[in-house]
């Protein structure tokens, strides 16, 4: 199991868009304890938070993300390829999406606690912004 500092985040978020949201919470136990685990309750329904991310999901190839509205606390952007790393059941996922905090905060702390798990896996969070800053930035630029 890893460090109480990377399970105990709370419920992690990524939305992915049209595809909807994946909702974990990485929680540790031991024996007769883990025949109890409650799955994450699902997020309320969140309004729109003006924050914009690519986000797209897919199996052995690269995903272009089309823009999506992020939700409630999800503040930032997450995009990652997840590997086996197995010849015999080669399985490659790419993803895309806006994250909460609980989620991005986990895979910093899980790569740190577990390097020789990142051989397999990329993940990065970063601060989402709105479509329109974007904009804006790159008209400000000469």
């Amino acid at each position: 199991c890893v460090s109480s500092d990377v399970s105990d985040k709370g419920v992690q978020v990524i939305n992915l868009g049209q595809l909807g949201k994946a909702v974990a919470h990485l929680k540790c136990c031991e024996g007769m304890e883990c025949k109890h685990v409650v799955p994450p309750e699902l997020p309320k329904k969140a309004p729109v938070n003006g924050k914009q991310c690519p986000a797209c999901f897919a199996m052995r190839r690269t995903c272009h993300g089309e823009v999506t509205n992020c939700t409630g606390d999800e503040l930032y952007c997450a995009e990652g390829v997840l590997d086996s790393g197995m010849d015999i059941i080669p399985l490659k996922i790419n993803l895309k999406g806006c994250a909460n905090k609980a989620l991005c905060d986990s895979l910093v702390g899980y790569e740190a606690r577990s390097p020789e798990n990142s051989g397999n896996h990329t993940m990065r969070c970063t601060p989402s912004s709105s479509i329109y800053e974007l904009e804006f930035s790159a008209v400000g630029v000469n």
